[in-house]
């Protein structure tokens, strides 16, 4: 039976997710992200969506959005995916899905979700023993979000960012923020349940 397509809300902030089939490595070479990161600059031309951060990991994606219409999301992950799909068939000369589905879209209800969300993608590469310190991972928002350069890919999200925001996303998450990611992750997306998102 073919899949229904989900309704994603207007005006709402969304965490969203994918990773390589078979949790297989999607960027295996500086270029791979910068490809990609140039893609999602693209694709934030392409459909109005604001982006307030974002973690690649040599297997996965996290984002952190906004959009006023729904519908720009999906369309935004969507071309976003397809020409990365497009690049690495080209570049490693594969053919069939490098994606293990469709995208995740977790809704962030709540500012303080947010802030914890951001907190959790950018240090995910802490939290998978990849370096010590977020600011050490080239291929996130974390530098520039504690630079304040919204120049790029990234915007000033709806919050003033702390002096020491480096500091707070180093921190781990207590059990009660970690729980309530969870949580979510759970309620709006059950095919992550027994998933490690980090």
């Amino acid at each position: 039976m073919p899949r229904t397509a989900r309704k994603l809300v207007d005006g709402a902030y969304y965490h969203i997710i994918n990773r390589g089939n078979n949790k297989n490595t999607i960027f295996r070479t500086r270029l791979d992200y910068r490809v990609f990161i140039g893609l999602l600059s693209e694709a934030k031309r392409r459909y109005p969506l604001t982006v307030f951060g974002y973690c690649l990991m040599p297997n996965h994606f996290h984002l952190i959005v906004y959009a006023r219409d729904g519908g720009h999301v999906r369309a935004f992950i969507h071309w976003t995916m397809t020409c990365f799909a497009h690049y690495y068939h080209a570049t490693y000369n594969t053919s069939g899905h490098i994606w293990q589905g469709r995208f995740k879209n977790l809704l962030i209800e709540r500012e303080e979700h947010l802030i914890v969300a951001l907190r959790y993608i950018e240090n995910n590469p802490v939290r998978a023993g990849m370096v010590r310190s977020s600011w050490d991972w080239e291929w996130s928002s974390i530098r520039q979000q504690c630079q304040r350069d919204y120049s790029g890919l990234i915007d000033p999200p709806p919050f003033a960012v702390p002096a020491d925001w480096l500091n707070l996303v180093n921190m781990p998450l207590t059990p009660k923020e970690f729980e309530a990611i969870k949580r979510r992750n759970k309620r709006d997306s059950p095919s992550l349940r027994g998933q490690s998102l980090s």
